[in-house]
């Protein structure tokens, strides 16, 4: 078994060969993030949660497409026969050999549907939905978990962040008339999150 990263962002691929011949690719699983989505406000206190509901820029749904295509090549239609996924059973060519699965959020669907269309061109693939509220701990643990929380706080109320605030914040509210976001430490994120999407893919809600 084997493992590696791949793209930016977090993508794992984990590739089971046969015990008898390392040359022989059994199965492929891969866990990716979502593609690039428009502005995400997260509060400072996670229990808050993500809020509405946010939407892939179109490089977002182009980055899953691309993915979904490096996979087949590199595992279905490659010419290495040890990379490729062995042709007994399954034989992976249709998309009855695979199962995609999403989180249920707009961005991870969509991201879903883009992957699954580039692994297999004019085919409808079905994507399963496993953010039912039972397992919602799956998705967003960090919006679950109370211990969490509170050491985020502790953390927010230590000398050390303290004194990260009071070094960085000339720096911050140089920034401030350019964000509708407090420049404030704990807020940072949001504020880079505009910043990053205004500069490499335009506004997209990121002003």
């Amino acid at each position: 078994m084997g493992a590696r990263c791949l793209f930016p962002g977090f993508i794992l691929v984990v590739a089971l060969l046969s015990e008898l011949s390392l040359a022989n690719m059994l199965h492929v699983s891969i866990v990716f993030r979502h593609g690039v989505r428009t502005h995400l406000s997260k509060n400072s206190d996670p229990l808050d949660g993500e809020g509405e509901a946010r939407l892939l820029v179109p490089e977002g749904g182009d980055e899953a497409r691309r993915l979904g295509n490096f996979i087949r090549n590199t595992y279905l239609t490659t010419e290495d026969d040890s990379m490729k996924i062995s042709q007994s059973e399954p034989s992976y060519t249709s998309i009855r050999d695979a199962k995609i699965v999403s989180s249920n959020l707009v961005r991870t669907t969509s991201t879903a549907a883009g992957f699954a269309d580039g692994l297999y061109p004019d085919q409808a693939v079905p994507v399963t939905i496993s953010g039912l509220e039972e397992d919602d701990f799956l998705i967003r643990a960090y919006t679950k978990c109370p211990n969490f929380s509170e050491r985020l706080n502790d953390f927010y109320a230590s000398e050390e962040f303290q004194n990260k605030e009071q070094e960085t914040r000339e720096f911050r509210n140089v920034w401030a008339p350019a964000f509708s976001e407090p420049t404030t430490l704990e807020n940072w994120w949001n504020v880079f999150d505009k910043y990053n999407l205004a500069l490499n893919y335009g506004s997209h809600n990121g002003k």
